[in-house]
């Protein structure tokens, strides 16, 4: 790590030094110069190997090691390129940077998704909702198991089962109906609309979301007069390229909506701020964490602020009213999802393990541990929010540095740390960067060994050895970078001007 206090010293000591300063320019295209160079020859690499990850090869056979050893390799070299770069505003940088990301969004579109199939749920969805149906009504194995439990399903539903081919029979948890909001299905049925039952449709929805996130980034990062070579830290990440354009995960869809809303907010449009944030959280639930944020500036104007939580309220029972009208049952996603489900997480496992200790000794069932240990979540995630909000905003970083500090909070505390949650973050690093937080896009790909172990019935070892290998490195450069009082050990760093309206 470069410390702030070597960084400053070694700045001024370039501009004292016309040419000691051409010389660290020169190291510095190079360093970028290779690390771009190795990250597309990876991800070529990646993309070569994936057809032998398709679904019909058994998991045991599948190149597991291999592939995450590739992905680690790629997150160590992203890690130690945002760590050695320095400030730069040179247009061929920039240029660099927009090309290799570029690239590795090209190869990774040829590439057979890896050891992920949530993107089959989405098909689906998308199809059901092009033809009129309603995607929350039915479970996927309601429909293909009509003649045996319900033949009262819909004769278009199951004409459009028979359509789909393989689609509807690759659906993870088929016996639970779908999971996801409203305008992410419309984005599912846009894709439907461009190709049915089409990954390619689908991945080419989600880099529309991409490249609009960057411009956006682009925006803001002028705006905050931050070096243009944070983009980096968004357009070359390794582990969101992964999880979004090759996995096919939707979690893209709602950054442009949050990034559009903190620009509204600069632009001290209020209510629009909210009602942007509100579509959202129409994708994934996750935005109304920093809902509190937005809100803030209307606490001063109690009738402004009845109308942002109006917007806010209307556009939370629009988006939830759906799983409501089909009924909250065994057969809901969202209640198994809110109710049970668990995998990859840290922390949340102590709180597990530690409400087990406390039920075992007030001598009461332990299968209460889940829900108590969601209760501790939700208070503590409460209570950061509640501190974070309450904090004085000084200057426009201080809105994108709030953020980060909630999601992350939200990200390391629930009980599914899957590596596409993190990707919620990767925004707002662009912006803010920590090296502590930067780390998990080397680590989280050992998620997948999860893939390697579980058929040889050593989940064990995952859950109890490699998952706090993924975390543990980070809490520790968390603690450090609270020890030094918020000093972010990030060379990228600039002196912020106070908080001014985007114009």
């Amino acid at each position: 790590m470069i410390g702030k206090e070597y960084q400053s010293w070694f700045i001024r000591s370039m501009k004292k030094n016309k040419i000691l300063t051409r010389i660290h320019g020169d190291i510095l295209l190079w360093l970028l110069g290779l690390g771009g160079a190795l990250l597309i020859a990876l991800t070529a690499l990646l993309t070569l190997v994936s057809p032998s990850l398709d679904l019909n090869v058994p998991l045991e056979k599948q190149p597991v090691i291999l592939v995450t050893i590739l992905l680690l390799s790629s997150g160590v070299v992203y890690f130690l390129t945002t760590l050695l770069s320095r400030n730069s505003s040179s247009t061929k940088v920039l240029l660099w940077i927009i090309i290799v990301g570029a690239i590795l969004r090209l190869i990774t579109l040829f590439a057979n998704p890896i050891l992920e199939d949530d993107y089959f749920r989405y098909l689906w969805d998308g199809g059901v909702l092009s033809f009129g149906n309603n995607p929350y009504q039915y479970s996927p194995e309601q429909i293909v198991k009509k003649s045996e439990i319900n033949s009262d399903i819909p004769q278009d539903l199951q004409n459009l089962a028979e359509e789909s081919g393989n689609t509807i029979h690759n659906i993870n948890h088929p016996y639970l109906r779908t999971i996801y909001l409203p305008i992410a299905q419309a984005a599912f049925a846009i894709a439907h609309w461009i190709k049915p039952w089409s990954i390619s449709s689908w991945r080419l929805v989600l880099l529309i979301f991409d490249v609009i996130t960057l411009l956006l980034l682009y925006r803001i990062i002028k705006h905050l007069k931050l070096p243009r070579l944070s983009l980096l830290i968004y357009w070359w990440n390794p582990l969101l390229i992964k999880e979004i354009l090759n996995s096919g995960h939707l979690d893209v869809i709602a950054f442009p909506f949050v990034l559009g809303a903190l620009i509204l907010y600069l632009r001290k449009k209020n209510l629009w701020s909210v009602f942007t944030l509100s579509l959202a959280i129409g994708v994934k639930i996750w935005p109304i964490f920093i809902m509190p944020l937005i809100l803030r500036p209307l606490f001063s104007n109690p009738k402004r602020l009845f109308l942002g939580v109006s917007i806010f309220m209307i556009a939370l029972v629009v988006f939830i009213s759906p799983f409501y009208l089909t009924t909250i049952n065994e057969g809901s996603g969202l209640l198994a999802y809110g109710r049970s489900w668990q995998n990859n997480d840290s922390l949340f496992k102590i709180f597990v393990w530690f409400s087990e200790l406390i039920l075992s000794f007030l001598d009461t069932h332990p299968g209460h541990a889940q829900f108590i240990a969601r209760i501790i979540v939700v208070g503590i995630i409460a209570i950061w929010i509640a501190y974070i909000t309450s904090k004085k905003i000084d200057s426009s970083l201080d809105l994108f540095e709030n953020c980060l500090l909630i999601v992350a909070c939200v990200f390391l505390l629930i009980p599914t740390q899957f590596p596409w949650y993190y990707t919620w973050l990767i925004p707002f690093l662009a912006i803010s960067p920590r090296t502590s937080l930067l780390l998990l896009t080397v680590l989280l790909p050992l998620y997948y060994l999860r893939y390697y172990l579980e058929p040889r019935g050593m989940l064990d070892y995952f859950n109890n050895v490699i998952v706090w290998i993924e975390f543990v490195p980070v809490w520790i450069l968390l603690i450090i970078e609270w020890r030094l009082k918020g000093k972010k050990i990030h060379p990228t760093q600039i002196e912020i001007e106070p908080r001014s309206e985007l114009k």
